[in-house]
């Protein structure tokens, strides 16, 4: 996604345009405002990435976020939102979108383990 996407993305998510000022597409310390806020809702972040002139073939892109209910680390899990691009910046609101296309505007606290449910479904552990 470019950064027009994702900003579009994430305003059309949050319901209103983005202070211009708080810019988490490129501002580092703006999108560790964003992973701060997940974490502190409980949910399991981990930022990584690869070197320059490394490459895993399993990302499409250098740098990768993902969010996700701890203790669940299976892949393909309804409850891990990856973002994957060329900046950090970049991946970690790719993640946060992700997340919110799912779960709704608002990033809720994350469920336990044991205690969640797809709406209407079966525990998925």
């Amino acid at each position: 996604m470019t950064r027009e996407e994702i900003i579009q993305e994430l305003e059309a998510k949050l319901g209103r345009q983005l202070d211009t000022e708080w810019n988490p597409t490129e501002n580092i310390a703006d999108a560790w405002d964003v992973v701060e806020g997940m974490r502190l809702k409980g949910w399991h972040v981990l930022v990584n990435g690869n070197p320059p002139g490394t490459e895993r073939k399993d990302w499409p892109a250098p740098c990768h976020t993902c969010f996700s209910v701890p203790g669940v680390t299976y892949p393909g899990d309804p409850m891990i939102f990856h973002g994957y691009a060329d900046t950090f910046p970049m991946a970690i609101c790719a993640a946060a979108i992700k997340l919110l296309e799912r779960l709704g505007p608002v990033a809720p606290p994350a469920p336990s383990v044991t205690g969640w449910r797809e709406p209407g479904g079966e525990s998925n552990i």
